[in-house]
């Protein structure tokens, strides 16, 4: 249980060349503990922001953000990643969030191959996409050759990159008779005490709840009709790929109409001969 007074602000923003602009009239104040589901969304959504571009040997590759609803739509959640909010208007790139979301997205990745090799007792995928970060030269270093080595080598990565990303999180210890939740009722009696934490960012809170997720040895998947990186949630089951059932009738519906449109094609390319 977290301090549930701890506020981030949030609200409409708009792009201004390279920058992400949250403007003071526009920013409204949140609790960042109220809701359990916020954190779970905040990683999710801040992995997401790799989409606003291409990252290549540690280069980003547009001039221009990619995707700029994707970054609208996460302020509108979340707010900026970095700024609170006083009473002046706030700004950060949109290549800064392009990192953030690309780093995260890669410590999710490497935990989801770690858990496939031990689960399949195999470690082909895990070393491919070791090999396909390494391609694109946003990585370096020789891949272990064994199969223990490179598990070991893998866990290491990983608890290295979390501790990173966890930089801008203090943790502290709350009294639980000084929380009170929203029907005014104190969360817990005198000598009653609550771990927290007290982020400087959310990039800090992403992967508080990342350290969470670890820590019940929880499932990622990527979906193949979207792409996104979701949870497995209890009661999905292992061989689920798409993260939500929506998401699977569009898809489904995206290749019929596909399927119609080349079947036309070659009726026609008939007709003609």
């Amino acid at each position: 249980m977290a301090d549930i007074t701890r506020t981030w602000t949030r609200g409409l923003v708009e792009i201004e060349g390279n920058e992400i602009v949250l403007y003071a009239k526009n920013a409204k104040p949140y609790s960042l503990f109220e809701d359990p589901e916020q954190h779970e969304r905040l990683l999710m959504d801040l992995a997401g922001l790799r989409n606003l571009g291409a990252i290549v040997g540690g280069r980003i590759l547009n001039s221009h953000i990619k995707n700029q609803p994707l970054a609208e739509e996460f302020a509108r959640w979340h707010g900026l990643l970095w700024h609170q909010m006083g009473g002046d208007d706030s700004r950060e790139t949109w290549q800064s969030w392009l990192v953030a979301g690309y780093k995260l997205s890669r410590t999710i990745g490497l935990y989801m191959k770690l858990k496939e090799a031990i689960d399949m007792e195999s470690t082909e995928s895990l070393r491919s996409f070791l090999r396909a970060t390494r391609d694109t030269r946003n990585a370096s270093g020789r891949i272990p050759d064994g199969d223990r080595d490179i598990l070991e080598h893998v866990s290491g990565e990983i608890a290295t990159l979390v501790s990173k990303g966890l930089e801008g999180c203090s943790p502290t210890i709350i009294a639980a008779s000084s929380l009170e939740r929203g029907n005014g009722k104190k969360e817990g009696p005198a000598g009653d005490f609550r771990s927290s934490i007290d982020p400087s960012n959310l990039v800090a809170v992403a992967y508080y709840e990342l350290v969470a997720q670890i820590e019940s040895k929880a499932w990622f998947k990527q979906c193949i009709g979207c792409g996104e990186l979701f949870r497995m949630k209890p009661g999905f089951h292992r061989d689920r790929a798409y993260c939500e059932d929506a998401c699977y009738e569009r898809t489904r519906k995206s290749e019929e109409r596909a399927k119609k449109r080349e079947q036309a094609r070659t009726r026609r390319a008939s007709t003609v001969q």
